[in-house]
């Protein structure tokens, strides 16, 4: 059996004197192989998140097979400069990782992956971030509906007036966006929606994006069984 694919390094792991298990996320999805080279000659081909071609063959469904690897882009030496960059980069490598079943192609994800690598991050920095997580869940079917038409609101009351308040919160059951006449007599059991995921005005930036980690921790944690994400949570220190 043999796969071709482009696909970004998530994790290098050394095997034996002169090999690596590699695992990679490419447009055909997450896949693991055993590269064979030195560590002198690994270099920034090994790097989390370098872009390569990679060939991966095997004689059976459920080995581990071989790689050959081919760098077509090392992001890593344009983030490393940054030490925000470099802390996303290995939380980018992490929760692939832990999230992505192997093998099973998710095409738009990739795509996400790949614009956002290319993206200048110098300014929305932390929104990009929080968009590529948002969309990881919801590939995954842990899907957030905080859009006014997916909205949870009262119904018209006898004399027909509609529920037009804000929306406020979000069902951490459901994920979806709450309305404040909804959400008022329940708002201790569901989760705030932050400002940049549609909820209301915030004066403070730094604030509302901390509150938007934590509120996609919640759902997050029903995908990964609450492993810990060690790189996720060294990133957020820096928020």
């Amino acid at each position: 059996m043999q796969v071709q694919d482009t696909a970004y390094i998530l994790s290098a792991k050394p095997h034996g004197e002169r090999g690596y298990v590699v695992t990679v996320f490419g447009q055909q999805g997450l896949r693991r192989g055993l590269w064979r080279g030195s560590r002198k000659n690994a270099g920034s081909l090994l790097n989390p998140l370098s872009l390569v071609e990679v060939n991966h063959t095997r004689r059976l469904e459920n080995q581990l097979g071989n790689f050959t690897l081919e760098l077509q882009t090392d992001f890593a030496s344009r983030w490393l400069v940054v030490n925000q960059k470099l802390a996303a980069l290995n939380y980018l490598s992490e929760i692939l990782r832990v999230t992505m079943p192997a093998e099973h192609a998710y095409p738009p994800l990739f795509n996400r992956l790949s614009t956002l690598l290319q993206t200048d991050l110098s300014t929305d920095f932390w929104f990009t971030l929080l968009r590529f997580e948002y969309q990881l869940l919801t590939t995954l079917g842990i899907g957030l509906s905080l859009h006014e038409e997916d909205a949870v609101r009262a119904e018209p009351d006898a004399d027909g007036v509609v529920d037009e308040s804000e929306l406020t919160h979000i069902s951490p059951k459901s994920g979806r966006a709450v309305s404040a006449i909804m959400a008022a007599p329940h708002a201790s059991k569901l989760l705030p929606l932050p400002h940049c995921f549609g909820g209301p005005e915030c004066d403070d930036e730094r604030a509302d994006i901390q509150q938007a980690w934590q509120v996609l921790s919640h759902f997050l944690n029903q995908l990964t069984e609450v492993k810990k994400l060690t790189a996720r949570q060294r990133l957020l220190e820096l928020v």
